[in-house]
């Protein structure tokens, strides 16, 4: 009857309707979802790109007394590079740096620009994805050769017939390894043991960690030294003695502190505590966490001088302003007999 069939078709449409619907809501979910995983991997790719790009002069990191000497720096330093900037990168638990380096007359302002770095760090991420890959690579050959091992061929499997080349390349694989056990020599006893051990760490704390001393200095250089020093110490004694003669010795200088500063100003110019920006703040929380432990009158003389240089030094290591001088001047005024009138510094 006309009246079934128009109920059918309503109902055939109310079904086709509620699939177009069902179907319009499951594509505005996967929308959704894509974009939520675009934003977390935006998120997560400026999050990672925040890696710093610090471009240093080549010809300071081979002079710089502090940095190990490196033969193939001075000869990358000779060659005519400049510049270097190293980029770190984490990927899949691969971690790395890469090191980029320009010519000594490229424009430092174009090299340190937002699209220049953002450039510097995804190569960076290639080459770490790269370095990823082959490790991983390696990972699975492994594994797959350690299965191979296990795979029993059954009583035949001597009666292979091997692959050609695969005798020639077996024979040379185990022909390193016999020569290896060959050259081995027997265990040492537990006291040679000991007594190489404790050779190699008296070795290596005389030595130190393979960081070569400074470059020797010409005779010019030394006798600018002297006349340097000389001229520094006696102008500040003089001052000092004027200053006690005018306030009945009240106020003066703390020569001493100025013994250790004018070394690293004339012995090791180029290295970072003898920059100014490690002598002041340097000097200025020696002076002041020396004092403010100084207050604590009921602490030891001991306890505050070795409290104060520990709280000086852990300071100036967070800041990033190691001053050596800095650790005398705090064990000195930590005693109690210098004010703000003793500074001088």
């Amino acid at each position: 009857s006309p009246s079934e069939r128009e109920i059918a078709i309503d109902a055939a449409t109310d079904r086709k309707n509620a699939a177009m619907e069902k179907q319009e809501n499951d594509d505005s979910n996967q929308e959704d979802d894509r974009e939520t995983k675009i934003a977390q991997a935006n998120n997560f790719h400026n999050a990672y790109d925040r890696r710093k790009v610090v471009w240093r002069e080549v010809s300071a990191i081979v002079t710089d007394p502090f940095q190990p000497y490196s033969p193939r720096l001075n000869l990358l330093a000779k060659a005519g590079f400049g510049l270097a900037a190293g980029v770190e990168f984490n990927i899949h638990g691969c971690r790395g740096l890469v090191v980029y380096m320009t010519r000594e007359s490229a424009d430092k302002e174009q090299m340190k620009t937002t699209e220049n770095e953002a450039y510097l760090r995804a190569s960076t991420t290639v080459c770490g994805a790269i370095c990823a890959f082959q490790a991983q690579r390696q990972i699975a050959s492994q594994r797959m050769l350690l299965n191979t091992d296990k795979v029993d061929f059954g009583q035949n499997s001597s009666q292979r017939t091997p692959i050609k080349g695969q005798d020639a390349d077996n024979k040379k694989q185990e022909q390193p390894q016999n020569d290896v056990k060959s050259k081995m020599k027997p265990e040492a006893p537990c006291l040679d043991f000991l007594s190489s051990r404790l050779i190699a760490a008296a070795r290596k704390s005389i030595y130190g960690g393979n960081v070569q001393p400074p470059p020797a200095a010409t005779w010019i250089q030394s006798l600018i030294n002297i006349f340097g020093v000389f001229s520094a110490i006696a102008a500040i004694a003089l001052f000092s003695n004027g200053v006690s003669n005018a306030t009945n010795a009240e106020s003066f200088v703390i020569l001493p502190v100025y013994g250790a500063l004018v070394t690293l100003q004339y012995g090791l110019t180029a290295a970072p505590p003898s920059q100014p920006r490690n002598i002041i703040l340097g000097q200025f929380l020696g002076m002041s966490i020396g004092m403010a432990i100084s207050k604590a009158a009921s602490l030891e003389l001991w306890l505050r001088q070795s409290l104060s240089a520990a709280l000086v030094v852990g300071c100036m290591s967070k800041l990033g302003t190691i001053h050596p001088p800095a650790g005398a001047l705090a064990i000195i005024f930590s005693a109690g007999n210098n004010t703000w009138n003793h500074v001088g510094t």
